[in-house]
């Protein structure tokens, strides 16, 4: 969790899908259509969390806001 909270550190897509789980988090598919469009929901809390999946790499730019 510190990883998240430090503004040096870089954070990987994996690791945040294992952050976003954690939390109660499921990724809710949108077809084949949906290519980097990612959306997480959690159903307790009743809010989404839409990203997109970096590429060609796998880290997150540093403007996405967590």
């Amino acid at each position: 969790m510190a990883k998240f909270l430090n503004p040096g550190s870089v954070v990987t897509f994996q690791e945040l899908e294992y952050l976003l789980k954690k939390l109660g988090y499921i990724e809710k598919k949108s077809g084949k259509t949906s290519g980097s469009r990612k959306a997480y929901v959690n159903p307790k809390l009743k809010h989404v969390f839409r990203i997109h999946k970096p590429h060609p790499g796998n880290e997150l730019k540093k403007y996405v806001k967590l």
